[in-house]
């Protein structure tokens, strides 16, 4: 996969394919970084080093506003003012196709073998990528960020709760209640009270990711293919009642926590190092970004749990973030910008955007591993030498060298993030919508999707007893609501 490109880059990089360019070249680059990174791009670090690297000047229209962003996109005309490259573009498909049509955006699909021949090499060796940034007409509006693993919301489990109570990791759904009912009544947290939670999580959609214990994983539409190809949706699962009264169970035995469907991210962060932990299990793409970092070897990956012998698990989303960088229809030399991006898609060019610059930012030691130098500990080291976080960006990640860095855990992470991996399902391949069918799709999912998760509350909390009759009612609500049309919608464009 994305390791079978190093060494290709590499030997590209020791036949000097990124010297320095002579030539007279600038381009305005437009994009989007959020505010609340504070980050400039005309001062940044990284394009200063990518202007040495390069000999391309920049010039940068930058927005921080979201909003002001899309307009600026959706405004574009092709005989007016242009950019040259849309970097961190966050292009929609409908954008997409939308500024390819109107000739604001260049096919870049003819231009990649020759010209950015890393970019071109990582999309073919990376499963769907080639798929989900073609658009249905053939072209490739743009390029992607690609990372090894999908975005997660993992499963976190308290290891030194387990460790105290002399407990292994739950594997499967009986384990898992025995688990939480000891997380409950044996004090694992030793402060003589009974708060701890057992299993954390945020509104119905977290709830859904532990759908997985009974073999059912869905998108965001709560959609899934069966064995034969039809697109079905989670509540008419052979096993989501079992699902619905598993978490019912929970839910009044007091398991679940039970600020959970009204509670936020906000309000449940943890920021003293000598609170009293609480959460035996928590949802979460990052408990780092929840807890304190003195409590980060407290908790440990927990695999997906086994259903009829096997394990299975939905991303938050795929490895490819789609759209990142595209050329226009103004740019006089878009092998040059390609040639400028291409370098990204190799592991110095990545290490460069991410972790910035070695024997600067970082050093390696002699047993191989690196640690940052105390400058890039500074906190302002991010917004101002790096590219990284915010708005995708295009290139690959730096995971391999992420597992060489001096602190153990973060290879330990590595290794637990690998336990997902075979697990991951993709409920849907990449589609690419065009304004009026995503115009066409929010409509449905805003009715079929409110009500659905409502249910799902009222079933949980007891509101609405769970039964064969009320199941039923909930699934003929579903279609007079339009469920087999927003069916028909998917399965036409499979």
């Amino acid at each position: 996969m994305i390791k079978r490109w190093l060494a290709g880059a590499l030997a590209l990089l020791i036949m000097g394919a990124f010297a320095p360019v002579q030539a007279e070249t600038s381009f305005t680059f437009a994009g989007y970084e959020p505010e609340t990174l504070y980050r400039e791009w005309s001062t940044n670090l990284f394009f200063q080093r990518m202007q040495e690297k390069m000999g391309i000047e920049l010039n940068f229209k930058q927005f921080t506003s979201l909003e002001k962003w899309t307009n600026e996109k959706r405004g574009y005309q092709a005989d007016g003012e242009l950019p040259d490259v849309l970097f961190k573009a966050a292009l929609t498909p409908a954008e997409t196709i939308d500024l390819l049509e109107k000739e604001i955006l260049i096919d870049l699909r003819p231009l990649l073998e020759e010209h950015a021949p890393n970019a071109w090499q990582c999309i073919l060796d990376t499963p769907g990528v080639l798929e989900a940034i073609t658009m249905p007409n053939g072209q490739i509006g743009a390029l992607p960020f690609l990372s090894a693993l999908p975005t997660v919301n993992f499963m976190w489990v308290n290891q030194t709760w387990l460790n105290t109570l002399k407990l292994q990791a739950p594997t499967n759904q009986e384990e898992l209640t025995n688990i939480l009912l000891a997380f409950q009544n044996k004090d694992p947290n030793g402060n003589t009270k009974k708060d701890e939670i057992p299993l954390g999580f945020l509104g119905p959609y977290d709830l859904k990711h532990l759908a997985h214990i009974f073999g059912i994983v869905a998108n965001d539409f709560n959609l899934y293919l069966d064995e034969n190809g039809q697109v079905c949706h989670m509540a008419g699962h052979p096993q989501f009642y079992a699902f619905l009264a598993y978490m019912r169970e929970l839910y009044q035995q007091g398991l679940l926590d039970p600020s959970g469907f009204r509670t936020a991210d906000s309000l449940r962060m943890v920021t003293k190092e000598k609170s009293a932990q609480t959460y035996g299990i928590i949802l979460t793409p990052s408990v780092g970004y929840l807890f304190p970092q003195q409590w980060l070897g407290d908790y440990a990956l927990l695999p997906p749990l086994y259903f009829e012998g096997k394990q299975v698990y939905r991303p938050i989303a795929s490895n490819i973030q789609t759209r990142t960088f595209a050329i226009t229809s103004a740019c006089s030399k878009p092998e040059l910008a390609l040639r400028w991006v291409d370098y990204l898609f190799t592991e110095e060019g990545a290490i460069l955007a991410a972790n910035g610059q070695e024997n600067v930012d970082y050093v390696f030691d002699g047993d191989g591993t690196w640690r940052k130098t105390q400058s890039s500990e500074n906190r302002d080291f991010i917004r101002n030498s790096l590219i990284s976080g915010g708005c995708p960006y295009p290139g690959v990640d730096t995971i391999d060298f992420q597992v060489k860095y001096y602190d153990p855990s973060i290879a330990r992470v590595k290794e637990e993030i690998d336990l997902y991996q075979d697990a991951i399902v993709m409920p849907f391949a990449h589609k690419a919508l065009t304004f009026n069918e995503e115009q066409e799709v929010e409509a449905m999912q805003m009715v079929l999707g409110r009500f659905f998760d409502e249910e799902i509350v009222r079933f949980v909390i007891g509101e609405k007893e769970l039964n064969q009759t009320n199941y039923q009612e909930m699934l003929t609500e579903l279609e007079r609501k339009g469920l087999s049309q927003f069916l028909s919608f998917w399965q036409n464009i499979q």
